[in-house]
């Protein structure tokens, strides 16, 4: 593969911190709710990727989740799915992964949707146009288009990595 830009987008949901990760640009950690307000327009940085760069800095967005039902991941709660807005120009240069704040991660998407747009219709209004991961969904994100409205999708990776028994669903 080429190097040109390549955005990659770390999300943590549930217990959960969003980072949104680009090579060589870093900004302020903002912390969101769960759910986050309609049409927040954080940015996503864009850069392009350096000839045998060695560098990895991460942007966050914290999201801080206090609303699940009390009690462990994979006991008494269990992350179902995820629903995501994302404007980005060539949305094949974005990997977007769940990350717990005990380090299990899973890919909810990477490298899909060739040179189209976006994850969402990020210009509708009411935010009811955004790509959903779930894990009962019969078609793989890989088999998806921008701007992946039309269907619910089964995210790259299993959601159950989450359920350790141990983690508290409500936090960051």
């Amino acid at each position: 593969m080429s190097c040109r830009e390549k955005t990659h987008l770390l999300l943590v949901i549930v217990l959960l911190y969003l980072a949104v990760v680009n090579r060589g640009v870093t900004q302020s950690i903002p912390l969101l709710s769960n759910p986050s307000a309609c049409q927040l327009n954080l940015p996503i940085v864009d850069n392009n990727c350096p000839e045998n760069a060695v560098y990895y800095q991460p942007n966050e967005f914290h999201i801080q989740v206090n609303n699940a039902p009390p009690g462990a991941m994979g006991l008494q709660v269990y992350l179902k799915e995820v629903h995501l807005t994302i404007r980005h120009t060539w949305a094949g240069d974005l990997d977007v992964l769940l990350i717990a704040p005990n380090g299990r991660a899973a890919y909810l998407t990477s490298d899909n949707g060739g040179g189209d747009d976006n994850y969402g219709n990020p210009f509708d209004p009411t935010c009811e146009e955004h790509v959903t991961f779930a894990v009962g969904a019969c078609t793989s994100i890989t088999q998806g288009m921008p701007p992946f409205t039309n269907t619910i999708y089964r995210p790259e990776d299993e959601f159950y990595v989450f359920n350790d028994s141990l983690t508290a669903a409500n936090g960051i």
